[in-house]
């Protein structure tokens, strides 16, 4: 398994807006290397090719929702190990914030103001140890 590239984000969220707005700030003020998606099956596809170190996922996505991605990432050898935060406008006590954690999203709701810090955080754990299936 090739290991995670800490410097490298991957925002995914179907909203033009908001997800190049991210990746802009991520990239010119923090300095990270950023690749988006606008669906979750893309962001499977980016996770597997550039092994990202840390993922910034919205949840209600076309083609394939953030829950569903966040399952196939922890399912796949290749991807589980990579933290998936979850940026989204449902409330922790939502539903789907709820079943995003269950999926093995490491943090729901993350704060806007605080992406950067969290992801330093994540990035600063040693990555954890992959199990055998």
């Amino acid at each position: 398994m090739e290991t995670p590239d800490c410097l490298i984000v991957l925002v995914v969220d179907d909203s033009d807006d908001a997800r190049l707005m991210l990746a802009e700030y991520l990239a010119a003020a923090a300095g990270f290397r950023v690749k988006t998606a606008a669906d979750g099956l893309r962001a499977i596809e980016v996770a597997q090719q550039v092994k990202p170190g840390i993922i910034i996922m919205d949840l209600a996505m076309p083609v394939l929702d953030g829950t569903s991605a966040i399952r196939r990432l922890n399912a796949d050898p290749e991807t589980r190990g990579i933290p998936i935060l979850v940026l989204t406008a449902f409330r922790p006590s939502d539903a789907p914030c709820r079943q995003a954690l269950e999926a093995g999203a490491a943090e729901v709701p993350i704060s806007p103001q605080h992406i950067e810090q969290r992801i330093r955080h994540y990035c600063s754990q040693p990555p954890p140890t992959p199990i055998e299936v």
